[in-house]
């Protein structure tokens, strides 16, 4: 089934999870996303920039382009409104079911399904109820009784019970970051949690309402957290994988316990090692763990301390630490040397300008805070506070169902529920001393308090000053966070850019349209294909020579036993023909390939042949290999796997079919290492820019088009560009038309711990053969000057791999 999450903002870890989850179980998970530009829903308000910027438009026709079989929402108050308003839209023009899930649906559900354009909402956790739902409707038949999911069926609302909560985190997929990729510079900043729940229970946190829910439906327990090996294994396989600068736990708390916290800052030190951003609370950040933070590499750590006065911060903010405790927890990270961010709450009830101007002062002196942020009071469904606002008189019930419920508030970065202008005139001009702080003497800052010259900031333009006193500060005190948002803010800009000057519709990676694509472009281009390809013929030819007259005398072993041989990708026969002259006429050789006419051009190659009389030409799919197991002595694959957009089933298959003691020949494979040092990306980015590159013809471009748009598969032509990155699909090198994706590739350790970690190495090794391109007349000053330039600057580091594994008896 095709699923399409809709999302606005920033990278959203519930999504990821969600994905990861129905894509191990087969289905299609894609992503309509708005940057939501100056208008984030969580970080960032201008508006009357954000209307001028806004993505929406797109985020529609993404989804109707793709006709999913669901459609899904992961919401929140601050996001309710651009949902319904994406769904509504959207189901105008197609008729796509519809689900609600998160905090929001959760907290209000009655007001959520009775929206038109909503058939489901899912109130709690949803990975296994969503993955319930899809299986169900790939049945052709609904279940309409899932647990946590509420339907509209024939004018009535079906509500079933809550589920009990998932114990065991550890068996959770790991989240699927490629949804994000294309929307998020993923490889600045890994983010991640390792906990669902929270050990405190802020008035104002949705972790508040979800406690009470909870409990009331008795499905504790609240809290529960991943193992620190799960934790540490997760890191490691996305740091090889996207090859992460920083790291970013974004639990409202690290960990529930000093004893977690220390094992896996040690073997975070030890295993990681890049610089690590976490949330922590005043009652968990001691001196030892604040000296173990510093040790691991963590750069900031973000500390609530909401309010200095004791009395609001317990009766309404239900925060149980003292002042003193504040105190300890900020010294400890000062006398650790750490930096940190304090958050601090304004337009509390029962708050005065004291008790402002009380936590700007104690925060002057802090040495290592290199932010200090505001939130404004938002009151949220169902949560403490806005139950205390309620029996205060502070807000009544008529503003609670058309504001709150609503999610029509301004946001807790902008203004949130506070309404008197007045007490926003005054909070911003402390915002901006705030934002001040971490770089103003904190002598500065007692004579501006001492003076009251903060009334005058009411004659500034608040918000531009508050954003330039944002960046100023984060680039002063290098708030690598802070930087990071700025930074991707421009990285959006420059792919809308992007996206202006190569106005097409998406098209959307399938796996069923990449391997068609694969079909008729080989099918298209087998005649011309050796001569279009010198690289992977005369580049490998030697070297296949060597292996045949060493290797299949070692699988043949003593006693000269018949050999049975799969050229899987065998495409025009190069590695049949090249290894024919050391076969025995009693040998068996099959060619498999995806392409008829490839296999045709094969036949050609061994019409004379004597070698044997049993070779045998077989069209098929890689990833599904029609053998029994056990079949092959030697399996071979040249220039294969970056074609398959699932090339992991293939290894699999290659493995279930391989005889003990059979070899696998693994050639002219991409080598992601080559890829991960920017210098040599920008080295192979020239390449391509000065013609260097793959090519396709108009002709085949056409032929392409012509065949998809005869199937259904696309309703436009694709580019030349589109056509490569799928026929290339996890080649680094062909990802676009100059740029060069780093995360792309193959790593010969990954492929055998992955796939064949039982398998005795027999060789491994990085190499080149792009000199043999037509783009490289042999001995014209071009050729000299890059083989000079290979030995001299790149050190012959290779941007292809080959191996050789031996399946143990054992």
């Amino acid at each position: 089934m095709k699923v399409m999450f809709a999302a606005v903002g920033s990278e959203i870890i519930s999504i990821e999870a969600l994905s990861a989850i129905l894509k191990q179980h087969g289905h299609e998970c894609t992503l309509a996303f708005d940057r939501g530009l100056f208008d984030d829903k969580q970080y960032f308000s201008i508006p009357f920039l954000s209307k001028i910027l806004s993505d929406k438009k797109q985020v529609i026709r993404d989804i109707i382009h793709y006709q999913p079989d669901l459609l899904a929402f992961s919401v929140f108050a601050d996001n309710y409104q651009w949902c319904l308003d994406i769904a509504r839209t959207v189901k105008k023009t197609i008729n796509v079911p519809v689900i609600m899930g998160g905090v929001h649906p959760t907290s209000v559900p009655d007001t959520c399904i009775a929206e038109d354009c909503v058939d489901i909402i899912c109130l709690g956790e949803g990975e296994y109820p969503l993955l319930e739902l899809l299986e169900s409707l790939k049945n052709r038949c609904v279940d309409y009784s899932i647990k946590n999911l509420w339907f509209k069926k024939d004018g009535e609302i079906i509500k079933n019970n809550p589920r009990s909560l998932m114990q065991n985190l550890d068996t959770l997929p790991l989240l699927d970051k490629e949804l994000f990729k294309k929307y998020i510079p993923i490889s600045d900043y890994y983010l991640t949690v390792t906990n669902k729940g929270c050990i405190a229970t802020c008035s104002y946190c949705s972790q508040n309402f979800y406690a009470h829910w909870e409990k009331e439906n008795n499905l504790s327990p609240f809290y529960r957290e991943r193992s620190v090996e799960s934790v540490i294994s997760e890191l490691k396989i996305m740091k090889e994988r996207y090859n992460y600068k920083r790291v970013d736990i974004k639990n409202n708390i690290l960990a529930a316990s000093g004893s977690w916290t220390l094992e896996f800052l040690e073997r975070y030190k030890k295993g990681i090692g890049v610089p690590l951003r976490i949330m922590g609370h005043p009652k968990t950040i001691t001196p030892g763990i604040a000296a173990a933070l510093k040790e691991a590499g963590c750069w900031h750590v973000q500390i609530g301390i909401e309010s200095l006065n004791p009395c609001i911060r317990r009766k309404v903010l239900n925060r149980q630490e003292t002042n003193e405790e504040i105190y300890h927890a900020l010294n400890a990270l000062d006398d650790a040397g750490l930096n940190y961010s304090v958050d601090v709450m304004v337009g509390l009830p029962g708050e005065k300008d004291e008790d402002v101007l009380q936590a700007i002062e104690f925060l002057s002196e802090r040495k290592h805070m290199i932010r200090a942020s505001i939130f404004w009071l938002e009151y949220f469904p169902e949560v403490d506070i806005t139950k205390y606002a309620l029996r205060n008189c502070i807000i009544n019930e008529k503003y609670v169902t058309e504001n709150i419920n609503q999610g029509l508030q301004k946001n807790y970065l902008s203004t949130g529920s506070v309404v008197a202008d007045k007490k926003k005139c005054n909070l911003l001009n402390f915002q901006i001393l705030f934002r001040a702080l971490p770089i103003l003497p904190s002598n500065i800052t007692k004579f501006i308090l001492r003076k009251k010259l903060y009334i005058y900031f009411k004659y500034l333009p608040q918000i531009p000053v508050i954003i330039a006193a944002d960046l100023l500060v984060s680039i002063i005190r290098k708030d690598q966070w802070a930087l990071y948002v700025f930074r991707s803010y421009l990285w959006e800009i420059s792919r809308r850019i992007k996206r202006f000057f190569n106005q097409t519709d998406p098209i959307e990676y399938n796996v069923k349209l990449i391997k068609e694509i694969n079909h008729i472009y080989h099918e298209s281009e087998a005649e011309t294909y050796d001569s279009n390809h010198p690289e992977v013929l005369e580049g490998d030819i030697l070297w296949w020579k060597n292996i045949a007259s060493k290797r299949l005398n070692e699988a043949r072993g003593r006693d000269g036993f018949k050999l049975s041989i799969l050229d899987l990708g065998s495409g025009t026969g190069f590695v049949g023909n090249t290894i024919q002259n050391y076969l025995e006429t009693i040998d068996t050789l099959v060619c498999y390939d995806l392409s008829y006419n490839m296999l045709l051009e094969s036949k050609k190659r061994f019409k004379d042949s004597v070698c044997t009389q049993f070779i045998f030409f077989v069209q098929g799919d890689a990833e599904k290999l029609p053998f029994s197991d056990s079949t092959f002595d030697v399996i071979t694959l040249n220039a294969v796997l970056h074609h398959l957009p699932d090339y992991g089933s293939c290894l699999k298959e290659i493995d279930r079919i391989l005889n003990k003691n059979g070899l696998i020949i693994i050639s002219h494979e991409q080598n992601k290492k080559f890829f991960t040092f920017a210098y040599l990306r920008l080295f192979a980015e020239l390449f391509k820019m000065f013609g260097g590159g793959k090519k396709i013809t108009d002709y085949h471009q056409a032929h392409i088009n012509e065949h998809l748009k005869k199937i259904h598969l696309v309703k436009r032509d694709l580019s030349k560009t589109e056509i490569i990155k799928m026929v290339d699909f996890h080649s680094p090198a062909e990802n676009s038309k100059i740029l060069i994706d780093k995360n792309k590739g193959f790593i010969a350790k990954d492929i055998i711990s992955d796939y064949f970690c039982k398998y005795k190495i027999l060789q491994v090794q990085e190499y080149s053969t792009f000199f043999y391109r037509p783009f490289f007349k042999k001995g014209s000053v071009r050729y000299c000057l890059l083989k000079l330039f290979n030995r001299v600057v790149l050190h012959d580091k290779g941007t292809l791999i080959r191996l050789i594994i031996k399946k143990e008896s054992s």
